[in-house]
């Protein structure tokens, strides 16, 4: 006999009092408490447990003849990867019938057993769950969604429970991804006995879908099951770490064999107008079309015909499947014209193979690219970074998620790449590569516009003798200038030095012949040196300064470019006002300025006017016949003393550069 019997373990109790009898019939009266038992505590068999569990049991009657009666409930409960959650179980035992009940959320089970001989029992339970995949281990992915609702029985004896007989009957099954849904067309049987699993035939059907399943798991482990059918795609969604937004369909006819640890597949199938998006990528597939062959838990695919971003491709390669979850990957891809938008601000077209290997975690993506095309239009507005000074650069926010992708791919700027922006305008050739990972984007390698580029600054054109931009940083994106340029402006050549990072450069003007810093700006800016100031000629200063601040806040240039029509014939369009110093009237004078190529970079037409007067018209066209040499045809009314027809005049120029 005793009054208070206590075990203690970390936050668990467990309480008994009472008295038992050590004559005949043992007679016994137990009652026992407990609370807070980590489920770890108890050594439990089978996979690790976890939660905790409280409850309390009475032992009445005798050794020969028991009486028991047994609650417990359990909270947060997890067998190895399975969470349970909340459980409770109950038991009762009168002489030799034995009840158990259990039930956790959706499904309950009622044993009735007999202690006697084999100790036979017969078990039947019910379940509906609304929410089925959240008992599948790690917990399903975003999104996945399953409804089940059947019932099951089962019958033998408690000594052997290997030869026991069970059936569970799903009467209804329904599940999807998102929006898109399948449902099983018949209940779904699935019988133990002997230790032997069968699986009768059953099917899935819903939109793009037909999909039968069948087979049996042997007393030895081992694993025989047929699959065959059609499948929609979007019934795959969240299952690839690396994939979002799939769609279309798979032809699949397949046998799996082996063991449920280490489960073998081996068949065929076939993609439809299948697609979907890198995840946290601007790369689209679209229509990939192709053959399968599953062998060994490996999926193979010789050629996958498709389209990225509307370019074509072409896929080949394996992908390595671990219960069939594909857990590796090594593929290549073939690309013709595609569109890639990395760098976004590049907005390139390329062609050339990448490779991607190794598992959602860790994927390299190498190759190399030739961009066929690619236009940088964004504005530098040098002026204001001139002016300004250094700004801090603002950071991306670094997002490790973005780890999973690292980049190794050459990019051969070979092709039709140009910049044309207010600042520059021609081809770009070089050679870079696209390093870092998908967090933190680097680029390394120089790019060098071709000659022939033109530079403007204050509305003045500059032609760029040497224009260099390098990358020098493999985890972020930032750009070193050298351009050097010159511009005829009066009586004056103009030299400028551009050079320093992107994001804060430095300008050095010097002109020939020799003038001040600032009056080579004023002259750049209002077309008049501070000679011209002191003769007086500069009464037209307000009316140049007022027509370019017009064309600024109308955007009249932009709306000139609409009605210019669109052809081979005239390229690179362009319209500003500027002004420029009158030897006729003695003053600056608001101009206007026409300019454009002609079919290709060669030939260029330049005509500018002023505003306000007939006269000082003047038009250009300049004929590049080699990397040195260049005619230039001018006409203009400036001068009085010509006759109305104007004044005609050929120039014959020659360049050559030297580089210590």
């Amino acid at each position: 006999m005793f009054e208070t019997a206590e075990l203690r373990r970390g936050p668990g109790r467990a309480r008994a009092s009472g008295r038992i009898g050590f004559g005949r019939p043992f007679p016994w009266e137990l009652e026992a408490s407990f609370s807070d038992v980590r489920l770890a505590d108890l050594a439990l068999p089978g996979a690790a447990w976890s939660g905790t569990v409280s409850g309390a049991a009475s032992l009445g009657g005798s050794y020969e003849e028991p009486r028991l009666q047994a609650s417990a409930e359990g909270d947060g409960v997890r067998v190895g990867d399975v969470p349970l959650g909340s459980v409770k179980l109950g038991a009762r035992l009168a002489g030799a019938a034995l009840s158990i009940t259990g039930a956790v959320e959706g499904a309950r089970v009622a044993v009735a057993a007999s202690t006697t001989g084999d100790m036979p029992f017969e078990a039947r339970g019910d379940l509906e769950l609304e929410d089925a995949l959240r008992y599948v281990p790690g917990g399903p992915p975003a999104g996945l969604h399953a409804y089940a609702r059947g019932s099951g029985t089962a019958s033998g004896a408690l000594k052997d429970l290997g030869a026991a007989r069970a059936e569970l009957t799903l009467h209804e099954v329904r599940g999807g991804y998102g929006d898109f849904k399948v449902e099983s067309a018949a209940p779904i049987v699935l019988t133990v006995e002997g230790r032997r699993v069968a699986l009768r035939p059953f099917s899935f059907r819903g939109q793009n879908t037909h999909f039968s399943l069948s087979g049996a798991r042997e007393p030895s482990g081992e694993l025989a099951l047929d699959a065959r059918g059609t499948l929609d795609l979007r019934l795959l969604g969240g299952l690839l770490p690396g994939v979002t937004d799939p769609r279309g369909r798979l032809l699949v006819e397949a046998h799996v064999s082996g063991t449920l640890s280490d489960p073998l597949l081996v068949g065929a199938g076939q993609l439809r107008e299948a697609g979907f998006q890198i995840r946290e990528l601007p790369v689209v597939f679209t229509g990939v079309t192709g053959a399968l062959v599953f062998s060994q838990n490996r999926m193979l695919f010789d050629r996958l015909d498709a389209a990225v971003n509307g370019g074509r491709a072409e896929l080949a390669g394996e992908v390595e499947l671990v219960r069939f979850f594909p857990a590796k990957v090594r593929v290549g891809a073939t690309f013709d014209e595609v569109p890639m938008h990395i760098p976004e601000w590049l907005h390139p077209v390329v062609s050339g193979r990448l490779q991607a290997a190794g598992t959602w975690d860790a994927m390299l993506l190498s190759g190399k690219l030739h961009v066929v095309s690619a236009r940088y239009t964004d504005a530098v507005d040098l002026e204001r970074r001139v002016v300004e000074g250094r700004k801090k650069a603002i950071e991306k926010p670094f997002d490790r998620a973005g780890e999973w992708l690292s980049f190794d791919v050459a990019l051969a700027v070979d092709g039709d790449a140009r910049i044309e922006n207010d600042l520059v305008r021609g081809a770009l050739k070089g050679d870079l590569t696209l390093t870092g990972t998908l967090a933190s984007v680097g680029l390394i390698g120089t790019l060098t516009l071709a000659e022939g580029s033109r530079g403007t600054f204050r509305g003045n054109e500059f032609v760029l003798t040497h224009a260099v931009v390098d990358f020098t940083e493999r985890r972020r994106i930032r750009m070193s200038l050298d351009v050097h340029g010159e511009a005829d402006v009066r009586d004056y050549q103009i030299f400028m030095h551009l050079f320093g990072p992107y994001e804060d450069p430095t300008l050095q003007l010097t002109s020939q012949p020799a003038l001040t810093q600032q009056d080579i700006v004023t002259l750049l800016s209002l077309g008049y040196t501070a000679r011209d100031t002191a003769s007086g000629g500069v009464a037209g200063l307000a009316a140049a300064a007022a027509a370019q601040a017009l064309l600024s806040a109308s955007g009249l240039d932009d709306q000139v470019k609409r009605f210019v029509p669109r052809s081979k014939l005239l390229r690179d369009f362009s319209m500003r006002f500027t002004s420029a110093y009158s030897e006729l009237a003695g003053q600056v004078e608001p101009r206007a300025e026409f300019e454009s190529k002609v079919l290709d970079d060669r030939f260029r037409l330049r005509y500018q006017a002023p505003l306000a007067a007939a006269r000082g018209q003047r038009a250009q066209a300049e004929m590049r016949l080699s990397s040195h040499t260049s005619i230039q045809y001018q006409w203009d009314n400036e001068n009085p003393d010509v006759a109305s027809g104007g004044d005609h005049g050929v120039d014959l120029k020659l360049r050559w550069e030297w580089a210590d």
